[in-house]
């Protein structure tokens, strides 16, 4: 029982696999620890020097019978240690077969950004507060069938993340300028932790996330939300909403449709721009006035702004959609450049529903 307590649920295939080679090392470098220990604390008490030990012992050369055995026994154990470590490897690093679809992570400070092949895209925040963080502070990243194996192809826009679920026993570095790979199969339907296990900032420790494994039915069901509908709504909503519109009988679900096209037409741009500014701003941008990581957007649009390099320039739309394009561009002063880009995660309808919204903060 011990073990099982140490370490969350087996949640992947190859979990079983990780966790042999760890127990193995673990229990062997127990045992030694022990033996070793145990020992040198007899020859310490037993050879220690006595009062009337005033001249040295007799030499000692060696013992080949024993330095044959512990010679041999720690090589064998080596080897042992070898095949149970590379299986697991093995295992993790080439799919059992080909992965059902691939998914692209992007990591940046701080948060993930998920890409599916169709174009639904997902995006986390970070928590900037020193509250404990609970199960409901862990938003989806993506959502994968249950049984079936799925690919992710990693990569970063800033520093080195690392992408890893405890419970699959899945963690892999995202490394800006280039792509790794690393692919699991959920045995079973449930919310898997994600954590960035790679020191990456001051915010290291606050960009939860969460793998929702669905079963078959609902993961078809996932897929077959269209893009648009998705990307608009659905991926800047609770988990519990999606869980809703999964859980739809199909009549249900087009009726759903509907209501989300009369609901999406009814919106403002700028009340567009509030829920994706919710998601993916607040978390930098105070929108009261208040200090933050950049700016505050309290009375930005039509103000002149100060930059790092003594320019000003005026907030004006061209102004705020290059810093979301091309943050870097132009770092308003006080602050780092430390600003993702949301090149290519944004479309340029959004980007201007945003900027209408931050319009309306006067």
């Amino acid at each position: 029982m011990l073990p099982i307590a140490l370490l969350p649920e087996r949640g992947s295939t190859y979990a079983l696999n990780v966790d042999t080679a760890f127990w193995i090392i673990f229990y062997l470098s127990l045992v030694f620890f022990v033996i070793i220990n145990v020992a040198l604390i007899v020859f310490i008490i037993k050879y220690r020097r006595k009062p009337e030990d005033e001249e040295p012992g007799a030499p000692i050369s060696h013992n080949t019978k024993l330095e044959i055995i512990w010679t041999i026994i720690p090589t064998i154990l080596l080897f042992v240690i070898f095949w149970f470590g590379y299986r697991a490897y093995a295992k993790v690093k080439w799919p059992d077969k080909k992965p059902r679809l691939e998914i692209k992570i992007t990591a940046r400070q701080w948060g993930w950004t998920a890409e599916y092949p169709d174009g639904k895209k997902i995006i986390t925040g970070t928590i900037k507060d020193n509250r404990a963080i609970t199960e409901k502070d862990f938003p989806p990243i993506i959502f994968v069938p249950a049984g079936e194996p799925v690919q992710l192809l990693l990569t970063s826009t800033d520093v080195i993340h690392s992408f890893y679920v405890p419970a699959f026993r899945s963690k892999y570095d995202a490394i800006p300028g280039r792509y790794t790979k690393i692919w699991f199969q959920a045995k079973k339907p449930g919310e898997y932790p994600v954590f960035c296990t790679e020191y990456c900032g001051k915010w290291h420790s606050r960009m939860p996330a969460k793998v929702i494994a669905l079963p078959p039915k609902k993961f078809d069901r996932f897929i077959n939300i269209p893009v648009d509908k998705f990307n608009s709504t659905l991926a800047n909503m609770p988990l519990d909403s999606i869980y809703a519109v999964l859980n739809l009988s199909d009549k249900e679900f087009e009726e759903w449709s509907g209501a989300q096209e009369k609901l999406l037409a009814s919106l403002t741009p700028a009340e567009r721009g509030k829920l994706l500014a919710q998601k993916l701003c607040v978390s930098c941008h105070s929108l009261d006035g208040s200090p933050g990581i950049g700016p505050t957007w309290k009375g930005l649009f039509g103000h002149e702004v100060e930059l790092a390099d003594g320019r000003k320039v005026v907030a004006d739309e061209n102004y705020l959609r290059e810093s979301i394009l091309d943050p870097q561009a132009k770092v308003v002063k006080g602050f780092q450049p430390v600003m993702p880009s949301f090149q290519g995660q944004l479309t340029e309808e959004q980007i201007m529903d945003i900027i209408e919204f931050i319009k309306t903060l006067k």
